[in-house]
């Protein structure tokens, strides 16, 4: 039996649409935008996502945040 890997550590700084890779959940799209908030200012699998880099800017505040990312999302 294989062993499955273990999946990677998030680095302190990512960019928007490397997100997806430590937020999985089966069914995201029907995560409410409430839940995207707390993730967000809790942080999720460590990360606390309200720093993250976007582009050639921080995104200091979680309700930035989680707008930059709905909408990067909903493409």
């Amino acid at each position: 039996m294989q062993v499955p890997s273990l999946p990677p550590s998030p680095p302190k700084r990512m960019t928007l649409n490397e997100v997806p890779r430590y937020i999985r959940t089966k069914h995201f799209f029907d995560v409410s935008r409430q839940t995207v908030y707390n993730w967000a200012k809790l942080g999720v699998r460590g990360i606390k996502l309200r720093t993250l880099k976007l582009g050639p800017r921080n995104i200091l505040t979680t309700k930035e945040w989680v707008d930059a990312f709905l909408a990067d999302t909903a493409r």
